[in-house]
């Protein structure tokens, strides 16, 4: 159907510090030292609360009742309830320093990490006592089960990887095991909870399947490649594994014998079946191409050849390959974007993994997000403008200038009722209803 949107103001931010709460009621944004509520519907301020110094980071507590905000220069993390603006909590982490921070699922503990990862410290807000995770392993995330009963979180000890499994209630220990690993690169938990998957370095072509039990279910390794595994993402039936591979190619496992349903390349040339939309300008000369200038979508005649990088011996190749697979929430389509491909993101039909469209954007895309209820995808590719697919079709939607907001990173509404679109200096909203 057609697409109404309504923009609001622009409001400064910095860091591109944007969430909106997971209940959908308020959407919180840093500005240097302060954090700005406001309700998610009218956009009117509700409360400003002030940090010590900088915000790095913020998150909303899962139960939306609480805001958190870190300040790395200052190893502290301030804590600010929604409904009570005289209650303050404050966790200095001092001369260990503060690398990261993020909620715990009961909403209730702050898990900090400390410089060059010497250990985790896990917060309690209501007994206000802390305990220590030691050895988590560098620039690899933990992460929780869907549930929030359990915390995932690497090891390393003497080059060896290891997996550790705490109970979230009571935070203890109750499984650690040796994984077959080299270098652990990345993590993920199956939507149920029951799984873990793991994958290897770049430059170890291997991925990991663990129960939580720690026994070993399977390995998936690619004998034909000699590149790495980029990313991984769960369908959210738990069926199908997507696998990101570095050589502009991805897997899918199926999830009950672990054997490899699909092979998936992303080919230079499009021929007939899949509907393929090309951004143009609208109206617009040829040479005016730029950001700003207002575009439209045309559907391309077969066979259509994909724009690609060159590949360059001489640079670094951390950015090629597959590193976006990410499902729509109903398990219904898979989009990827490669990164040999830019301006290109590829949308697949589920269970069969056919192609069955693609977007052409005229710049390279920045970011993209499933609506978290309808079938629906959102682009953007740091300018002025918002695309979104759907199986009806693809739209290009215009900021208005007079906003001077530009789209480099989007942030849905948990309802799926509005995009806010975020540059480095500012944000606004566009609210979007099918008719």
């Amino acid at each position: 159907g057609n697409t109404i949107t309504c923009y609001f103001q622009a409001f400064q931010q910095t860091k591109k510090l944007v969430r909106f709460s997971p209940s959908g009621r308020y959407v919180a944004s840093c500005s240097q030292h302060r954090l700005a509520i406001r309700d998610a519907s009218t956009l009117s301020l509700l409360s400003v609360h002030t940090c010590v110094d900088a915000i790095d980071t913020m998150q909303w507590s899962p139960d939306s009742l609480l805001v958190m905000c870190g300040m790395f220069q200052r190893s502290v993390v301030q804590i600010w309830l929604i409904a009570n603006t005289d209650w303050t909590c404050k966790i200095d982490e001092g001369s260990i320093g503060l690398l990261s921070c993020c909620w715990s699922p009961d909403s209730r503990h702050i898990l900090t990490t400390s410089n060059f990862h010497l250990r985790i410290s896990i917060w309690s807000l209501v007994t206000k006592s802390v305990l220590y995770i030691k050895n988590p392993k560098p620039d690899v995330k933990f992460s929780f089960t869907s549930s929030g009963d359990l915390l995932i979180l690497p090891e390393r000890v003497d080059t060896k990887d290891y997996i550790c499994i705490f109970d979230c209630s009571v935070w203890k220990l109750c499984k650690r095991f040796m994984v077959e690993t080299h270098d652990l690169a990345g993590l993920s938990v199956s939507p149920n909870g029951r799984t873990i998957c793991i994958w290897d370095s770049l430059f170890n072509h291997k991925a990991l399947l663990y129960s939580m039990d720690g026994n070993h279910l399977a390995t998936y390794m690619a004998t034909e490649s000699t590149l790495g595994i980029r990313c991984a993402a769960w369908s959210p039936s738990n069926q199908f594994l997507a696998i990101g591979r570095c050589d502009q190619s991805f897997v899918i496992l199926n999830t009950v014998s672990w054997k490899s349903l699909s092979h998936c390349e992303h080919p230079h040339t499009i021929s007939a079946g899949p509907a393929v939309y090309v951004e143009v300008p609208d109206g617009q000369p040829l040479g005016m191409t730029h950001a700003s200038a207002p575009t439209r979508y045309q559907v391309a005649t077969s066979p259509f050849l994909v724009p690609t990088l060159p590949l360059d011996p001489d640079k670094p190749a951390v950015k090629c390959g597959v590193g976006t697979v990410s499902f729509s929430l109903d398990g219904r389509y898979l989009a990827t974007v490669n990164g040999n491909m830019p301006t290109a993101v590829w949308i697949w039909t589920v269970p069969t993994f056919h192609l069955c469209a693609a977007l052409i954007q005229l710049h390279p895309v920045g970011g993209v997000g499933w609506d978290p209820v309808h079938s629906r995808l959102a682009v953007c590719t740091q300018g002025d403008r918002l695309y979104v697919w759907s199986s009806a079709g693809c739209v290009s939607i215009g900021v208005p200038r007079s906003l001077g907001a530009v789209a480099e990173a989007l942030v849905w509404h948990p309802a799926g009722t509005s995009v806010a679109l975020v540059d480095g200096s500012q944000f606004c909203v566009c609210y979007l209803c099918d008719i």
